[in-house]
């Protein structure tokens, strides 16, 4: 399966292994040590090295369509280098990004900048931007929604996906630029496979995948433990965890079961490994969905009594065969049964396995009742810093970049606390909900490929992102210390975290002073919801924005006054019955007013919206003043 954060994990989840990279001069190998340090060779295709170097927090590796040059992000740079390893140019860094011998593209949010021939221009979608590649015919550009064709004229729709449906990557080189849609039906969960054909995206090749947020997805295996009903859970699926040194995402879930209880395969396979990671308290078998050396994925049993286990590796199990039973836990009363899916390679596998999600949401049943629930952030609901900092606010004077955190937990039929499956959060001017300024953003959302097992960098960089950890908001995941503070505000709403997601904030210099509510929805993986809100006041000395309208004929000017750290505007038309929705884009502009030479609504009466909005700020997150309603022609 390849997913949009597959394809961040090619280089820094690589510390156990290696990969190469094919270009017209030769080959590039690169191989990460343990310590994320990244080391490019260069060879001619008889294996004569041509060049080498290193590199730290290296990520995100790119061949160019032609194989001409080679790029990747290296900390604050993307750098493009050609075939023999030598410099070809450097730019800020940008994520996702696309390289062709005559441009480059770099997508900071919904915004792109294009370099080619020494000229620089931009384009602003209406979504971020969740994939690239350049065509033949120009940049390929995906949002969640639809995908666009980016030329020197502007930008042409490609592609628009239906309700329920979103695309989570799009990328390839110039003969198979794809994207990938994923969706959910009744029956299950599946992924299209959309081909760039030179005129438009072809769909084909459905099959099912992992789940879409906030769906519920087909229930494929019932519980390892007997009866098939929901187990207790003590740890969930990326769960903050911290018992030594370094802080870690939970690499499955944690089933509670009792001393010796029998454990039984949840679907059919290939014994792939049958090994212990640390002494007798850690032995686990992980069985393939397929045998044979070609890579699959594949379920994982931990924690079981050596004595007990049933199975060798090269053995085939049916669903419901027994596997072992669970060792006695030594710590805490927490006997369990450590699952997870996960994929690797080969005939048999040696420990060094990616998890692929969270495996909770595959269950037969997992049906409870209790939502997950808040607690105090820093004396209130939320708690409030500027961006990246433990610089702590008032929230009756919120100003500049500010970081929103929420202290969220839930449990799972048991007593101990673990992760809500789900956070989202809105914004909106108190005295104005039907114009938010974040309009039901996914903060965070536990499913996704995780690294710990391969002992990669990339969950290093995620863990600091999700979780606040200071004296005011100390998170913490152990034995007897479980309290989650959540970084609503490190998410570019798709609900695939990536490091540089903490360039994210609530950039409240470029909204007009007041005060706005900010409404938390926290969900757990049955459904259940709970829903909190705090009334917080903006204070950075911005008076109201007012919009003015000057109507002759047809055409309509609107006018503004320039708005404190704003770089462009956004102007949107919403028409009547207005919804939560920007509504229809028209432009985006440096200055300070806008011509609409049209007929400038559809119906009788409607609104316009001018969102200020600078590099760091999404549309949908900034300012949402609109004018009264208007007379049409």
């Amino acid at each position: 399966m390849t997913s949009c954060a597959a394809a961040l994990l090619v280089c820094v989840s690589l510390a156990a292994h290696t990969d190469s990279f094919s270009t017209r001069h030769g080959m590039v190998r690169v191989e990460v040590n343990a310590g994320g340090f990244c080391r490019m060779a260069f060879t001619t295709r008889a294996g004569d090295t041509l060049h080498t170097l290193t590199r730290s927090a290296f990520r995100s590796p790119q061949v160019s369509p032609d194989r001409l040059l080679f790029a990747f992000l290296a900390g604050d740079r993307l750098e493009v280098l050609d075939g023999q390893g030598r410099p070809v140019a450097a730019y800020a860094a940008g994520s996702p990004y696309a390289v062709s011998s005559g441009a480059v593209a770099i997508a900071q949010g919904s915004a792109i900048r294009i370099q080619a021939g020494g000229v620089q221009r931009s384009t602003v979608l209406p979504r971020p931007v969740v994939g690239m590649t350049w065509t033949p015919e120009g940049l390929l550009a995906a949002t969640s929604a639809e995908a666009y064709l980016v030329d020197g004229n502007g930008r042409a729709s490609v592609l628009r996906i239906e309700p329920g449906e979103r695309i989570t990557w799009c990328g390839g080189d110039a003969h198979a630029a794809r994207c990938i849609i994923r969706g959910c039906s009744r029956v299950n969960d599946w992924v299209v496979w959309a081909q760039w054909d030179g005129t438009a995206m072809r769909r084909d090749s459905m099959r099912a995948v992992s789940p879409v947020p906030r769906k519920v997805r087909s229930r494929g295996f019932p519980s390892p433990f007997l009866p098939d009903t929901l187990p207790p859970i003590g740890n969930s699926y990326g769960e903050y965890q911290k018992y030594g040194v370094t802080p870690y995402r939970h690499p499955g879930v944690d089933l509670l079961g009792s001393h010796y209880e029998p454990v039984y395969a949840v679907a059919p396979g290939a014994v792939k490994a049958v090994l212990t990671t640390s002494g007798s308290y850690h032995w686990r078998v992980a069985i393939g969905d397929s045998a044979g050396p070609a890579p699959s994925e594949g379920w994982l049993y931990a924690h079981l009594d050596l004595p007990s286990i049933a199975v060798s590796v090269g053995d085939t199990v049916a669903q419901g065969d027994y596997l072992g039973a669970l060792i006695p836990w030594p710590v805490a009363d927490f006997t369990h049964l450590h699952f997870a899916r996960i994929a690797d390679q080969g005939t048999t596998w040696n420990g060094q396995w990616l998890c692929t999600g969270n495996p909770l949401l595959l269950a037969t049943e997992i049906q409870e009742t209790d939502p997950p629930f808040f607690d105090e952030a820093n004396g209130a609901l939320l708690a409030f810093c500027d961006d990246n900092t433990s610089t702590y606010l008032a929230p009756d004077s919120l100003a500049g970049l500010v970081d929103i955190i929420a202290h969220v937990g839930d449990r799972i039929k048991s007593s101990w606390v673990v992760c809500a499956q789900e956070i989202r959060y809105h914004i909106y001017p108190q005295d104005a909900p039907s114009f938010p300024v974040v309009d039901d953003r996914l903060a965070v959302y536990f499913d996704g490929e995780i690294d710990v097992y391969q002992g990669g960098a990339f969950d290093e960089l995620i863990v600091p992102v999700l979780w606040k950890h200071d004296t005011v908001c100390p998170t913490a995941g152990d034995y007897d210390d479980r309290r989650f503070y959540h970084i609503l505000t490190n998410s570019n709403g798709t609900g695939i975290p990536e490091p540089s997601d903490d360039a994210n904030s609530f950039n409240t210099a470029l909204l007009p002073d007041g005060q706005y509510v900010v409404r938390v929805t926290a969900r757990d993986a049955s459904g259940n919801a709970a829903v909190d809100s705090m009334t917080v006041t903006l204070a950075n000395g911005n008076p109201p924005l007012e919009l003015c309208c000057e109507k002759t004929g047809h055409d309509l000017l609107l006018s503004w006054r320039r708005m404190n750290g704003a770089a462009r505007y956004l102007v949107y038309q919403i028409p009547m019955p207005y919804a939560v929705e920007p509504g229809r884009l028209l432009a985006a502009v440096a200055d300070t007013c806008f011509l609409v030479r049209e007929p400038f609504l559809n119906t009788t009466q409607g609104y316009y919206r001018v969102l200020a909005t600078d590099a760091r700020s999404q549309p949908g997150e900034t300012d949402p003043c609109a004018t009264p309603a208007l007379e049409g022609p």
